[in-house]
């Protein structure tokens, strides 16, 4: 959903730069698995999260949804190993 509403503000000329960088921004946090698995990294030791999880929040309705559970279910399973 990101590439293409990234693909789409590209070439609508109506866009605001600001747009075209968060698009940018969001598609190379998360345009690979290496990238997808650094991301999850940054977010799960909640590193500047938000910088990822808020402008997602306007392309994808439910993101929030999927990072809350990602990082509860991830420190249960880090306080498991660790103990």
């Amino acid at each position: 959903e990101v590439e293409l509403a990234s693909d789409r503000a590209s070439h609508d000329p109506n866009s605001n730069s600001q747009e075209l960088a968060d698009l940018d921004m969001l598609v190379e946090a998360t345009g690979s698995l290496s990238s997808w698995m650094y991301t999850l990294i940054q977010v799960l030791t909640l590193d500047s999260w938000n910088a990822i999880a808020r402008p997602l929040q306007r392309y994808v309705a439910g993101s929030w949804a999927f990072f809350y559970c990602y990082v509860a279910v991830a420190v249960i399973v880090f306080m498991n190993l660790v103990t």
